[in-house]
């Protein structure tokens, strides 16, 4: 099964839509689906907060980025940013997410180590050869 995506669409600067339409291609054909958009008002704390939530360990960083881009929409974005620190759900999520990107990064490091292994495993029986 081999899945593809390709970006169709992007929003104004205040409103960021990106809808991906999707391809599974099986061995007995393709299927095509939609995935729905994810609505990004940077006026409004509370979409700001919706769309941290989607992914904390990424998004908290990008609302800084976003902070010296796009000053015009500080005011929301530090709403949204004090809104988060003082919610213990919302730092409950995004310690979660860290740790969970603590641990893809890991694993990604386990398997690179892993390959570099095998990697030299082989190149030491081509010159015992």
């Amino acid at each position: 099964m081999r899945v593809q995506g390709r970006k169709l669409a992007a929003g104004l600067a205040t409103t960021t839509a990106i809808p991906y339409s999707i391809s599974v291609h099986h061995s007995r054909g393709a299927k095509h689906f939609w995935v729905p958009a994810m609505q990004l008002n940077l006026r409004d704390a509370d979409s700001i907060v919706s769309w941290w939530a989607v992914f904390p360990a990424r998004h908290q960083g990008a609302l800084e980025q976003m902070l010296q881009s796009r000053p015009q929409f500080g005011q929301a974005i530090r709403a949204a940013q004090r809104r988060i620190a003082a919610s213990q759900d919302l730092q409950a999520m995004l310690n979660r997410s860290l740790a969970q990107h603590d641990e893809h990064l890991a694993q990604m490091s386990a398997r690179r180590d892993a390959m570099s292994s095998v990697e030299m495993l082989r190149r030491d029986m081509a010159m015992a050869a």
